[in-house]
């Protein structure tokens, strides 16, 4: 077996946001919130789950069994491609469904199917066969279309989820679910500019300085959410009211 820093890295990821939809899972069942409330708590739980399945099932998980058949690598970035899109479906319908009720909610969810079809067919067609670095870091070796459509769907689920955040903790009840919701949004926007990194801004620099770059922010963002929810008392006390005044 070829342990890569790329899928040690998306592990811890994706460790880190299961435990995140944990918190909130468990937060969300005892509140004492209305229905529409707790339609979000799920729809939030949700999204830290199908995230962690995407980061450490498919891609860490896959990256740390097959890296040793490049060819199988490949096949590990076309399966993260087609489940990319319930990801970004459920970030972008979480963030419409509480803050913009008046968008049919279909429009924007066809929208993100349409760009993941598009991804799915680039990688298709351009079949990007991954490269491991000389630091055990794993290069996915996408091309200009290709990164800049699988950017727009994570820019769309991660930014989607930054702005629930950044909402969440404007008008909140309860100092816990605001102390929260700020680390939760700062997060995600850190999230963002790494892919912004990754996919756009170094994708000609050399392999080696970018995966490097980039998995040691994965693997970053992956300790803070271990570490800032297990410090962050995350809703202990009164039951959780997050929206309303």
């Amino acid at each position: 077996m070829l342990v890569t820093k790329t899928a040690l890295a998306f592990i811890v990821l994706g460790l880190g946001l299961a435990f995140c939809g944990w918190r909130f899972l468990k937060a969300f069942r005892k509140a004492e919130n209305p229905q529409g409330n707790r339609k979000i708590g799920l729809l939030l739980t949700l999204f830290f789950f199908t995230s962690s399945i995407q980061t450490a099932g498919i891609i860490g998980l896959g990256s740390l069994f097959l890296a040793e058949n490049l060819e199988n690598l490949y096949y590990v970035s076309l399966a993260a491609n087609i489940f990319l899109s319930t990801f970004a479906v459920l970030g972008v319908y979480t963030m419409c469904y509480v803050f913009f009720p008046k968008i049919k909610l279909w429009i924007p969810i066809i929208f993100v199917l349409a760009l993941d079809l598009l991804g799915v067919v680039l990688t298709v067609l351009t079949h990007p066969i991954p490269i491991i670095t000389s630091g055990g870091n794993i290069d996915w070796n996408l091309g200009p279309a290709l990164s800049l459509v699988t950017f727009t769907l994570l820019l769309l689920g991660i930014g989607a989820q930054s702005y629930i955040f950044i909402n969440l903790f404007s008008f909140a009840k309860g100092r816990e679910l605001r102390i929260t919701s700020l680390f939760l949004a700062i997060s995600s926007f850190g999230a963002v500019i790494a892919q912004f990194i990754n996919f756009i801004l170094l994708r000609k620099a050399d392999a080696f300085f970018r995966t490097n770059i980039y998995d040691g922010l994965t693997v970053l963002t992956g300790i803070l959410f271990l570490v800032g929810l297990g410090i962050i008392p995350f809703f202990k006390g009164k039951p959780v009211n997050s929206f309303g005044n």
